[in-house]
């Protein structure tokens, strides 16, 4: 079905005004640029313009020379963002190729970037318009009323996540971010009654909650948040902008990603942000967009209502916002997988140009994340194995008989059943929307990139992960040790560390989610309700995913079973939507024979019962309100700053680091605990070896020589805690160190300290 296009849509516009705005930006941007290299940097101003030249510019002009036209405004952000992140990416690995060639040393450098940049949106734009000139714009409709109340409310939320964090980073005061979750929680009780909001604004609403969750993850204390690999990742940038070049024979799986490699240098230089910045920012703006690519996928399968309730499910997992801020190779490959998927949904594009979008696309999954590109593969690779199974008429009436059979048993499964919302809208054959040809295309492409790049460092991973679950399945299968605690408490086979009331209750809200997932699928395993075939099949692997990482030893370790869930829920999510309808169409049968008013009400208010019981609960637990406000042992680090002030580094931790850095002496070794390793991430691309700074622990400690540093955050003295990892992290107190007996006290800002 073609949609409307809307006025705000800059790909619709005449080809003349388009490029028009294409050349202010980019002559303001430049400008800019020009002004910092003669010594006068705009702040604020060259930061906005450097966004929007590199983050959406390039691929408006792609679409353009695809005639791409009346796109759904969403997915026309989506698929301008993906292109230019993928633009980025490949314009950096053609410099970084081809400039040594000529004789420039430095092809990441500011002048090569910006002269590369300029000359290639420049060749795009001469494209655009051969390509386009003919496209005529229908005469300009009068723009949709945009409704002002409920658009406010929907920008209050970001705006509200903003100040709470800055009020929670300079006061420790979080009562706007208390405020901040009871206002999200509000959205899709508002849209599940059908109040307020307007299904226009679905899209955009699920946008707003992203980004708040984001940013008030990601903007707390003055430097990046150490809960993934994301300091690593800062460490190879900041490599590659040492030395103006990206070194691809270096052994290490992180510099294999274009995501990590080229993206945050190229952006630095012309946003003018530092490279933590972009990190801790640029990410997160971009990553927001996923739930928005989510929501398109999740509406060609169903109605409006229930897309946005499975993408608020998807949302209120915690690893969404918590986890991946801090990953930022998973961050691009999940977006440019969503808008792989979207495309394979998406009939009314042309064959050969939707061919086109996904093969950038597939690009910009492999050089993104190892991890999310493996699993990615196990995904698409069935769909073309099982499809033509399924489309052969023997073994499709053989499972319309066993089908009828289960479903005459199994109530509320029965042909009477109203279908989960509407019937999808999609129609397109898989062996159109996933070629084989994609498919081998994707898998050689990323595999040889493995294989040649870095030293093989990650397909050797994928390989020896491979080999280690295969070695343990015969001697460890049956050993709890083997999976992570994670899986095991989720199933019932651990208790959870903390023993309150508030954590069991919890725990059940998790089985509860759970158990109507598995429904969900066994319904749709029995019924499609209007989803396509393609979209089962994935469906159906990312349950395999789900029940080989509980079945097969160090599958779930290996791939961090909270990431990896993460990331099949971006298919599985609207499967507790149809569990939920599912359950209550149980229940109101029940109530039948009681009372037909009763089982009535059950039955058409399904939504809102399973909003207000369950997707609400459910995202109060995870997002750690309830352990808040109820004094629990608290799990959000934004709610309960000082809890876990320990894990984050504040500014005179900061201050200490660029002493120690300034007035290091070679070949002196660095100590400190395991959370004051990332201040020091910093100046690694300074020349300063990884294996120079070491961890204090209580064995550790009696390596420090007289040479050696010793750097002190300003919660070790506040604590008397030293934090170290071994299996897990672990404390042992500092006055209990032999550092004050051993070292000099050669810096002190009165919080910090450093010895030497």
């Amino acid at each position: 079905m073609v949609e409307k296009a809307s006025p705000l849509n800059i790909n619709d516009w005449d080809i003349s005004k388009f490029l028009q705005a294409v050349l202010v930006v980019s002559l303001i941007t430049l400008g800019l640029l020009g002004l910092y290299i003669r010594g006068l940097d705009v702040p604020v101003l060259r930061q906005v313009f450097g966004f929007v030249f590199l983050a959406f510019i390039p691929g408006a002009v792609i679409l353009r020379i695809l005639r791409l036209h009346k796109l759904n405004l969403s997915e026309a952000i989506l698929y301008s963002v993906g292109l230019s992140m993928a633009f980025v990416m490949i314009v950096g690995l053609f410099a970084n190729g081809l400039y040594p060639l000529m004789g420039i040393s430095q092809p990441l450098s500011t002048l090569p970037v910006i002269v590369t940049f300029s000359g290639a949106l420049l060749i795009l734009c001469i494209l655009g318009y051969l390509r386009d000139r003919d496209f005529s714009s229908p005469a300009p409709a009068k723009a949709p009323g945009i409704p002002l109340s409920p658009t406010l409310f929907l920008l209050l939320i970001p705006v509200l996540s903003l100040l709470g964090v800055y009020l929670l980073n300079f006061n420790g005061n979080n009562s706007i971010l208390l405020l901040l979750f009871v206002l999200i929680a509000a959205v899709p009780a508002l849209i599940a009654f059908g109040k307020f909001i307007p299904e226009s604004l679905y899209p955009f609403a699920a946008w707003a909650i992203s980004l708040s969750l984001l940013l008030q993850s990601a903007m707390l204390s003055d430097y990046l948040v150490p809960t993934g690999d994301v300091e690593w990742e800062m460490v190879i940038a900041g490599l590659v902008t040492a030395f103006s070049y990206w070194n691809p024979v270096t052994p290490d799986a992180t510099n294999s990603m274009l995501s990590v490699t080229t993206f945050p240098p190229i952006f630095s230089i012309v946003s003018g942000l530092s490279l933590a910045w972009v990190f801790k920012l640029i990410y997160p703006l971009l990553f927001s967009l996923l739930p928005l690519g989510i929501y398109r996928v999740f509406a060609r399968q169903t109605s409006a209502k229930v897309a946005f309730l499975a993408v608020f499910f998807f949302m209120s997992f915690a690893p969404f916002f918590t986890i991946l801020i801090a990953q930022a190779k998973q961050e691009f490959a999940e977006l440019f997988m969503v808008l792989v998927i979207l495309l394979m949904l998406s009939g009314e594009i042309a064959r050969l140009k939707r061919a086109i979008l996904m093969i950038i696309f597939g690009f910009g999954v492999a050089v993104s994340h190892y991890g999310t590109s493996y699993i990615f593969m196990f995904l698409i690779l069935p769909v073309l194995l099982l499809f033509p199974l399924l489309e052969n008429r023997g073994v499709a009436n053989l499972l319309q008989g066993l089908r009828e059979r289960f479903v005459k048993s199994a109530p509320g499964l029965s042909n009477s059943d109203p279908p989960s919302s509407n019937p999808g809208n999609n129609t397109v054959s898989v062996m159109k929307a996933l070629t084989g040809n994609f498919i081998l295309l994707y898998m050689v492409f990323a595999l040889a990139w493995y294989i040649y790049t870095t030293s093989s460092a990650p397909f050797s991973g994928i390989v020896g992960i491979g080999k280690n679950i295969s070695e343990s399945i015969y001697t460890e299968f049956f050993q709890r040790g083997t999976r992570e605690p994670e899986v095991l408490m989720a199933y019932g086979l651990e208790e959870p560390q903390v023993k309150s009331i508030q954590r069991y209750a919890g725990l059940g809200m998790q089985y509860v989610t759970q158990l109507l997932v598995f429904i969900g699928a066994f319904r749709l395993l029995r019924k499609r309700e209007g989803f396509s075939r393609e979209y089962l099949t994935m469906v159906m692997i990312s349950m395999v995913v789900l029940v080989l990482a509980i079945v097969l030893p160090y599958f779930s370790a290996a791939m961090n079973m909270s990431r990896l869930t993460h990331l099949v829920f971006i298919i599985l999510a609207p499967l507790i939507i149809v569990g939920g309808e599912t359950v209550f169409q149980w229940v109101s049968r029940l109530f039948e024979p009681v009372s037909l008013r009763l089982s009535s009400v059950l039955r058409s208010h399904q939504y809102e019962f399973l909003t207000l019981f369950v997707l609400v609960p459910n995202f109060m637990f995870y997002t750690g309100f309830v352990y808040e406000v109820t004094g629990d042992v608290p799990t959000s680090r934004s709610l309960s700053y000082e809890a876990f002030s320990y894990a984050l580094t504040n500014k005179t931790d900061l201050a200490a680091s660029d002493w120690v850095m300034k007035n290091v002496v070679s070949p002196s070794n660095i100590y400190t605990d395991y959370y004051g390793r990332p201040p020091f991430s910093r100046f690694v691309h300074a020349f300063i070896a990884r294996e120079r700074i070491n961890e204090i622990s209580p064995t550790s400690q009696y390596d420090i020589t007289a040479n050696d540093y010793v750097f002190i955050r300003q919660v070790n003295v506040a604590t008397d805690k030293i934090w170290f990892r071994e299996d897990k992290v672990r404390v042992f107190p500092l006055s209990e160190t032999a550092i004050d007996k051993l070292k000099n006290k050669v810096y002190n800002n009165g919080y910090s300290a450093v010895y030497r």
